[in-house]
């Protein structure tokens, strides 16, 4: 197993993981190059978190070949991995995308439909983005909302920790524009976390009222492209 962003260094692959930026035009363009470079029997998947995979697929000419893989934050240390299939997507593909994830020590749970967001975002997002008109009109404080998250409900963590902007690898916008439906548009305050650089300061002035740092963003680094696995 090995990371490439290399094309020619996919010639003899069995499994790729895209891993590239939340766009589609960009994911749309790897699929195609991905289809033209890799052996017609490989597998390709996105760790996409909200583009539906048959926006992808289409791109192709191995529609069958074709799933998502979305690991969750923090990759490293989740032993579940969201698995997005296609009314296209075949059965041996999902055993050999089970297989791959059984090597890493973990497991998959398929979400029957494609979608935007799939499962885990689609309504993730909307609790994000509920939780924060709450604050916004001053129901609660963003440490109250997530402490009846956490305390009441028994999450880890709650909605505004889970997704402050220097934690998460997407922005909530995402699965609102895969989805085309303005409701799950986010509210102004994630809107105005996303909007700037780290170092912006409409962004840092948001993540003090809204979204609390409880430790220093770490600097994020950049995927390669391609995943290689070899055999």
């Amino acid at each position: 197993m090995r990371w490439t962003a290399v094309e020619k260094d996919l010639d003899d692959v069995q499994f790729v993981v895209e891993c590239g930026p939340e766009r589609i035009p960009l994911k749309q363009e790897l699929f195609r190059m991905l289809d033209a470079v890799c052996p017609p029997d490989a597998v390709l998947a996105s760790c996409t978190s909200a583009i539906p995979i048959g926006l992808l697929a289409a791109c192709t000419g191995r529609p069958e070949l074709v799933l998502g893989m979305h690991f969750m934050n923090p990759a490293p240390l989740k032993p579940v991995v969201e698995v997005a299939r296609t009314e296209q997507t075949g059965a041996d593909t999902l055993r050999r995308a089970d297989e791959l994830l059984a090597g890493m020590g973990k497991r998959g749970i398929v979400v029957v439909r494609d979608a935007p967001g799939f499962v885990s975002n689609r309504v993730l997002m909307s609790t994000i983005n509920d939780a924060a008109t709450v604050v916004q009109e001053g129901t609660a404080d963003p440490a109250t909302v997530d402490k009846v998250f956490e305390d009441c409900f028994g999450h880890r963590m709650g909605p505004l920790r889970t997704r402050r902007p220097d934690r998460a690898g997407h922005h909530p916008r995402h699965p609102a524009r895969a989805a085309g439906d303005h409701r799950r548009r986010p509210v102004h305050p994630l809107r105005a976390a996303g909007r700037h650089g780290p170092g912006g300061q409409a962004r840092q002035e948001v993540r003090r009222r809204l979204l609390p740092v409880t430790r220093p963003a770490r600097p994020r680094k950049r995927l390669a492209e391609g995943l290689n696995l070899s055999r």
